[in-house]
């Protein structure tokens, strides 16, 4: 409960939305699946995880957190587009925002590691 509502805070910038969010999380009538013994519950909790950790920056735990989703699922394997999506984004700001082509060039060695992972 505590990913969920904190990553809730982080999104919707406001505790008290991000509370009432977390409660309507919970008390949804498909979250019966979260309480029994299915892979539902592990791939919200390496899901929320990871997203929790890619808008806080921690990049590294972030890709291991969605790395562990493929595991619990076998469609956990699309949040990979997360990270991909983050790092041509984090790419684009570098090369023509910022205009500082060293921080663009990791970034695209990133979205090439990025790619690279996705095709095997």
């Amino acid at each position: 409960m505590l990913l969920v509502h904190r990553l809730s805070a982080i999104i919707l910038k406001d505790s008290e939305v991000a509370l009432k969010a977390t409660i309507l999380f919970y008390l949804n009538p498909a979250s019966i699946f979260y309480s029994s013994i299915y892979a539902e519950s592990i791939y919200a909790l390496c899901s929320i995880g990871g997203l929790y950790y890619l808008m806080r920056g921690s990049y590294n735990v972030a890709t291991l957190w969605l790395a562990l989703n493929g595991f619990a699922r076998s469609n956990g394997v699309l949040n990979a587009g997360y990270i991909c999506f983050q790092t041509m984004h984090r790419s684009y700001k570098a090369a023509f925002v910022r205009k500082n082509a060293g921080t663009a060039k990791t970034s695209c060695e990133r979205r090439e590691l990025c790619g690279t992972a996705i095709r095997r």
